[in-house]
């Protein structure tokens, strides 16, 4: 698990990715909102969650508000949630992985 400043700088790495755009609802997430308890501050969500099997590897993780990654919890990903990760790791240009 990542801490401190790899987090930080994976979360800017997203946002450059996503164009700052949660992978779970669509909104914005502004940058610079990687700290603190607020339900808009931008966190990693594993598309398998990692208690699933899912991997930490960057074809697993997308940019999510904070609210809407507890929301998601531990559920295996939705059909739109599958292609938002397609999207966002063909831009990353990383090669999805067999779950």
């Amino acid at each position: 698990m990542l801490r401190g400043l790899d987090y930080i700088l994976l979360i800017d790495r997203l946002h450059a990715y996503q164009g700052s755009v949660c992978a779970l609802c669509g909104l914005t997430v502004r940058r610079g909102q990687w700290s603190g308890m607020g339900r808009e501050l931008g966190t990693i969500d594993h598309v398998v969650p990692r208690s699933l099997k899912g991997h930490e590897g960057f074809g697993n993780i997308v940019l999510a508000h904070r609210g809407c990654n507890n929301d998601k919890a531990d559920r295996l990903p939705t059909g739109c949630e599958l292609i938002w990760l397609l999207a966002v790791n063909a831009r990353a240009r990383v090669e999805p992985r067999v779950w």
